[in-house]
């Protein structure tokens, strides 16, 4: 049943009264549509949290298993967090994971490991003064001879030009 001017002039009230009734009437249902539009926006930003938990537990997920697997502790944080891999991990209801066998063939499988490639964002040096010089010339031919990953890739960081970076 909805209160209207009529109804309340039915039950004898007086004018002054119904309109007070009225306006108090009219605060509620515009508190209550405001209320409710920040209860939408609350429910928002509860979903995007819970995507957010997720997400991390899925990594978690990844990186817990990747180490199990025969992964160093570093390479399997870099995987599950440089690689859309964490996303492809599925859960049960009770958060375990339901695809891992999958997503580890699929990691295994996958010959790009750029994300473990350090990134040059800027020359730590201006072209007017280069840095000083080792006495050693290195060749794109005697960096990629070398056998060891790390050393390798520090030298190519070092020596961006030679590889066209």
């Amino acid at each position: 049943m909805s209160v209207t001017r009529e109804y309340l002039v039915s039950l004898d009230i007086e004018e002054d009264k119904i309109t007070a009734i009225l306006g108090e009437l009219q605060n509620d249902i515009e508190k209550t549509a405001e209320l409710s539009q920040k209860l939408a926006v609350r429910e928002r930003e509860i979903e995007e949290m819970k995507s957010q938990a997720d997400a991390v537990h899925r990594r978690n997920l990844l990186t817990e298993n990747l180490e199990k697997s025969g992964y160093s502790a570093t390479s399997a944080r870099l995987i599950a967090n440089k690689s859309d891999f964490a996303s492809r991990l599925t859960t049960d209801d009770d958060g375990s994971p339901t695809n891992m066998e999958e997503v580890i063939s699929a990691i295994q499988a996958d010959a790009d490991f750029s994300y473990f490639t350090p990134k040059i964002e800027s020359l730590s040096h201006t072209p007017a003064t280069p840095p000083a010089n080792s006495g050693e010339s290195w060749t794109k031919e005697k960096i990629m001879e070398i056998k060891n990953t790390a050393e390798r890739q520090a030298l190519i960081a070092e020596n961006p030009r030679i590889f066209g970076i």
